[in-house]
């Protein structure tokens, strides 16, 4: 249904995502937050399609983290590569034990359009994480300009 636009063809929720939601409940549910099962294969551009075939605007992207849309073939493209297949899978946890290639990595990607003067860059998981350390980064700095000024 490539560049179709919107076309819905349930209610929403429709019954095939009626019945994952059921099956989901009986294995704990998750919260009871879900409210739509994606085909992430059919979602494309700005369109996410729901199990039902349901093909809807998706106005967040995901949390705004899908910029690109979704199945963007630049990503796609680079999900070919071995380098990206073997963080996809091995999910490094960044503080502890990053992958060789991060420094690399870091220079050419957020250094290189970062904005004069900034020379730093903190990967963070998600927004949340990021908004967090960024209240920490702030409140240490708030704390060492106080206690310089105390003489500490």
């Amino acid at each position: 249904m490539p560049g179709a636009g919107i076309a819905m063809r349930t209610a929403v929720p429709g019954p095939e995502v009626t019945k994952l939601t059921q099956r989901l409940a009986v294995q704990g549910g998750m919260g009871g937050a879900t409210s739509l099962f994606g085909d992430y294969a059919a979602s494309e551009d700005s369109y996410f399609v729901d199990a039902d075939g349901n093909r809807m605007l998706d106005m967040f992207m995901q949390i705004a983290s899908l910029p690109l849309g979704y199945n963007h073939p630049a990503m796609q493209q680079a999900m070919q590569d071995p380098l990206m297949g073997a963080f996809a899978q091995s999910r490094a946890a960044l503080g502890m034990f990053p992958p060789m290639e991060l420094p690399q990595l870091l220079e050419e990607t957020f250094l290189k359009v970062a904005p004069k003067g900034l020379s730093r860059v903190q990967p963070m998981l998600c927004g949340s994480s990021a908004n967090e350390n960024v209240f920490k980064a702030t409140f240490f700095a708030y704390r060492a300009k106080q206690r310089k000024a105390e003489g500490r």
